[in-house]
């Protein structure tokens, strides 16, 4: 989400005074504490029904969590706006 080439995260995150580069870096670190698989037959890997569910559900509320960001960006820039009006 930090690399979305719509950028509706970062000016998020940068909206609310946050630092989108110590969010990515802290992203990256902990990616490669993870666990990984090597060695034969680690590419012969199959989910169960069970865990191939959990994806599938996991990329619908990946689109409703983009909708409500994009929501939420909406606002934030509208209450910004109104503020500098004022």
């Amino acid at each position: 989400m930090l690399e979305d080439e719509s950028g509706l995260v970062q000016d998020l995150i940068n909206a609310c005074g946050g630092s989108v580069q110590s969010i990515s870096d802290a992203v990256d670190s902990a990616i490669k504490k993870l666990p990984v698989i090597e060695g034969p037959g680690s590419g012969g890997l199959q989910l169960s029904r069970e865990i191939a569910k959990v994806f599938e559900d996991s990329i619908v509320l990946q689109r409703e969590i983009k909708i409500h960001l994009l929501l939420l960006s909406i606002y934030c820039r509208a209450s910004l706006h109104k503020k500098m009006i004022l």
